[in-house]
């Protein structure tokens, strides 16, 4: 990669990154405020929603994003026709939500969705509108604006949530932060993409980024049906506020590391699409993100699952203590997450659309049985089916994704084993000096848990020479950043 091919990359990466670090202490001031204004059972109602919700979205978006983010040219027209059918597909779905509140209602045998499930439809009209505009910042390398956008939406949104939830509006306080913070996302984009759709034409290659747009959405179906049959399962079976706990946990390990590499997409297509205009093998640059991505993600969950009996009572309060198991084997899996993350970025800037669908046909399947299964042994068996799906992905993605790209998986494989060898040994270690202090509430003993772990993690990344080269390279890109 050139120096000036990293420099920006670099640039847009750290605004991302710092942009999304300001929405990660957002949402877990969100975590922590309103764990303690609702019930496990407010939480429990929308996850419910969020089950079918997250569904929708995939339907409404359909690839059409990934499709348009990833394309080596889009012309105004081309831009413009993707714009107005998410527009329509986010009425259509929104329709369709709608129209099946009745059923959603009947699944969970709970009456108050009856009125959720329409307010919530809101959000993907306003996300038909969002997706293309926020194509054109990424495209047009905003990523300072695009950086902005994602931390106003959350903040607002949860501004507006805290305010409802001390008048008394209970889960309807959720319903309004997701509702709020979807228009601010939409009204900050439009004001700094400053663009404009033309009306919609036939015949301009439109076609073709839609046939590759649903590949990816069909892909990213299947990723749904595996990401969230966790959560209609412990809805079903165990019911809202048993589904509450588990959210908690899934909204400190699954959703804030997802909203952490989601972003990121933005900036590491563009970047191998230049690399690869530049000569550069996008591989050797996936195996280099995958450590800069990878180590920072584990040395996070190993923390978290390793201070999580003392941190859940101290900041959401003791009404969570049955969060903390869930929340302990989902860090482990978000460890596994962040290595597959790599992989289906290699997936979409070699244009493997139809590759990654015929991979999420094989994996997502048994991950959704490994689930059902785990279901059987209570919420957090459940939790674990989930791990173990993850588990089987991540190797069968590099492999797949080796075989028909041309990559070497041993590289990809052995880099992430390492990176997985270092959490599982780090939090071995402090487990057995910390783990008995704590059992118990204590800021000191989190603090102190806390540095050893980050001291132990840095300490053995180092002492291989790969190690210490992704140490470099880390410090390469923050330096890169700060210029």
């Amino acid at each position: 990669m050139t120096e000036s091919l990293r420099h920006k990359g670099a640039r847009g990466g750290g605004i991302t990154l710092l942009a999304q670090g300001g929405r990660m202490l957002v949402q877990l001031v969100g975590v922590v405020v309103l764990s303690r204004l609702l019930s496990p059972g407010d939480f429990g109602l929308l996850a419910m929603v969020m089950a079918f919700m997250t569904l929708a979205e995939l339907v409404r978006d359909f690839g059409l994003s990934s499709s348009a983010l990833q394309a080596k040219e889009l012309s105004q027209q081309q831009a413009s026709n993707l714009f107005w059918l998410s527009w329509a597909l986010g009425s259509a779905t929104g329709l369709l939500l709608v129209a099946a509140t009745p059923l959603i209602v009947r699944l969970y045998s709970e009456p108050r969705l009856e009125y959720i499930v329409p307010a919530m439809a809101v959000t993907l009209f306003l996300g038909g509108a969002q997706a293309q505009i926020q194509v054109q910042l990424a495209r047009q390398l905003k990523f300072s604006a695009l950086a902005l956008s994602n931390f106003l939406a959350p903040t607002v949104g949860l501004a507006l949530a805290v305010v409802a939830a001390l008048l008394g509006w209970g889960y309807w306080a959720l319903v309004l932060q997701a509702v709020g913070g979807a228009l601010v996302l939409l009204l900050v984009q439009i004001g700094a993409a400053r663009w404009v759709p033309w009306r919609p034409r036939r015949g301009q290659g439109t076609g073709d980024l839609v046939r590759s747009g649903a590949h990816l959405g069909a892909a990213h179906v299947l990723t749904w049906a595996a990401s969230n049959v966790d959560s209609l399962v412990a809805g079903v079976r165990f019911g809202s506020v048993r589904l509450g706990h588990y959210n908690r946990g899934f909204q400190l390990t699954v959703t804030m590391i997802g909203g952490f590499l989601a972003p990121l997409t933005q900036v590491a297509i563009p970047m191998l699409n230049e690399a690869r205009k530049s000569g550069k093998r996008p591989a050797d640059l996936l195996v280099k993100m995958q450590a800069l991505v990878a180590i920072p993600v584990c040395m996070a969950m190993v923390l978290l699952a390793l201070t999580a009996p003392s941190l859940v009572p101290l900041l959401l309060g003791d009404q969570w203590g049955p969060a903390v198991p869930i929340i302990q084997i989902l860090a482990a899996a978000e460890c596994l997450h962040s290595l597959s993350f790599i992989s289906y970025w290699g997936f979409l800037t070699e244009g493997l659309s139809r590759q990654l669908l015929n991979y999420n046909l094989l994996t997502k399947p048994i991950t959704v049985l490994a689930v059902l299964i785990g279901s059987n042994w209570g919420i957090e068996g459940l939790a674990r089916g989930y791990l173990v799906g993850l588990a089987f992905a991540w190797p069968t993605n590099v492999i797949w994704l080796a075989r028909t790209a041309g990559y070497e998986w041993p590289k990809f494989l052995g880099n992430g084993a390492r990176i997985l060898a270092t959490a599982a040994i780090s939090y071995a270690a402090a487990a057995l000096v910390f783990g008995e202090r704590l059992q118990t509430p204590s800021w000191s003993a989190v603090a102190l848990a806390g540095v050893s772990v980050v001291a132990i993690f840095i300490v053995l990344v180092g002492a291989l020479p790969a190690g210490r080269r992704d140490l470099a390279r880390m410090f390469a890109v923050t330096r890169d950043f700060v210029k």
